[in-house]
């Protein structure tokens, strides 16, 4: 494989007052050799909100919007639930000779799979999924560490950046399991997985801008500088006690808090303290 390319998740309208379709993931794969496919990838938790018809319309929407390419439907049930009867694996209708219509899907059951086989993998499809897979739930943090690294492996730098949220989300972590990988992270000592550490430290640094762009928009450069000073002073911090940080680091904090994050925020994406966060912000 050559490239991944994320496709849009919006599906396009017929007619404008026409409700919006969301595809979970849809990517179009470039072979080395040339030619390719879409890849359309559905998450379903729960068996029983699936619905074949529906994922029949995501297809020939894919289809409309890219003529041409091969259009590979997949749907991934993560459900825990042992089945008693499979879903609707297929549609099909034929008449006075001739078929109409002929429907059908790749089914993954991810609970079937289990993680251990497929870090060999130079699909990076397997690595988004990874933390759906069969393992012990005390192994969830370091299963998502050992996602991150490999996806970086087979891929580049913009596929890994897209791709990692999907990791995130198929993870569940907390901000505080956030911290714990990359705790792990700094505790591996290879070059991949420092360099995946910075990249994550990267992306939480492009976040973090991009909140408080959207929240300084809103409320006004101005007065989001303002209400984050006035938040330091009420809880005592601008006194707090000085750390030394790299110049780097704190400017970055500086432009946060600039554009309107509060400082709870900027500690959390910074993973700094409260108190550092407030003395930096009190320097001129």
């Amino acid at each position: 494989m050559e490239e991944v390319v994320q496709l849009r998740q919006e599906m396009p309208r017929h007619m404008m007052h026409d409700p919006g379709r969301i595809v979970d993931l849809a990517m179009h794969l470039k072979f080395r050799g040339g030619g390719g496919l879409i890849c359309l990838m559905e998450h379903q938790s729960k068996k029983s909100s699936f619905s074949i018809h529906r994922l029949c319309h995501y297809v020939l929407d894919l289809d409309r919007m890219v003529g041409g390419l091969p259009v590979l439907p997949v749907v991934v049930f993560t459900d825990r639930p042992r089945w008693r009867r499979d879903v609707a694996r297929r549609i099909r209708h034929e008449a006075i000779g001739e078929t109409w219509l002929d429907f059908s899907f790749l089914r993954v059951k991810l609970r079937e799979q289990n993680v251990d086989d497929i870090w060999g993998s130079d699909n990076p499809v397997w690595y988004v999924l990874a933390p759906l897979l069969d393992y012990p739930e005390e192994e969830r943090l370091h299963v998502t560490a050992l996602a991150y690294t490999h996806l970086y492996r087979v891929t580049d730098h913009g596929t890994f950046i897209r791709f990692m949220d999907f990791i995130d989300v198929n993870a569940r972590l907390s901000e505080e399991e956030k911290r714990r990988v990359m705790i792990l992270f700094e505790e591996t000592e290879d070059q991949m997985s420092m360099t995946v550490r910075e990249m994550l430290m990267e992306k939480g640094e492009q976040r973090g801008i991009e909140i408080g762009l959207e929240q300084g928009e809103q409320i006004g450069f101005e007065k989001g500088e303002q209400v984050g000073y006035q938040k330091g002073e009420q809880h005592g911090y601008r006194e707090g006690e000085q750390h030394g940080e790299r110049h780097a680091r704190h400017e970055l904090v500086k432009s946060m808090l600039r554009a309107g994050l509060d400082e709870r925020q900027v500690a959390e994406i910074a993973k700094m303290s409260r108190a550092e966060v407030s003395v930096i912000a009190s320097r001129p």
